[in-house]
């Protein structure tokens, strides 16, 4: 599964260089250190997350409840974040 953000005035550029990434992807796949950086920095992301006490801006909140409702990603709280 993939997706795009496109900008109004560059649809056209935007999908012919999103298809053109995807079928390199397909083609020649990730190096081991590639999947290791992403989820070195992803879990570093949430573990940022999970210990901040700062609370979280209503634009933050909003995009995410679009994403677990329109875009398929897992509800997660703040407790749920920190166990995982």
């Amino acid at each position: 599964m993939a997706s795009v953000e496109l900008m109004p005035n560059k649809i056209e550029e935007g999908v012919s260089l999103f298809t053109s990434q995807l079928s390199q992807i397909y083609k020649y796949g990730f190096l081991p250190a590639e999947i290791e950086k992403v989820k070195r920095a992803f879990i570093s992301s949430k573990e940022r997350a999970a210990k901040s006490t700062q609370p979280t801006s209503s634009s933050v909140l909003m995009d995410e409840v679009y994403a677990d409702f329109y875009k398929d990603y897992i509800i997660t709280t703040p407790r749920r974040k920190s166990i995982a």
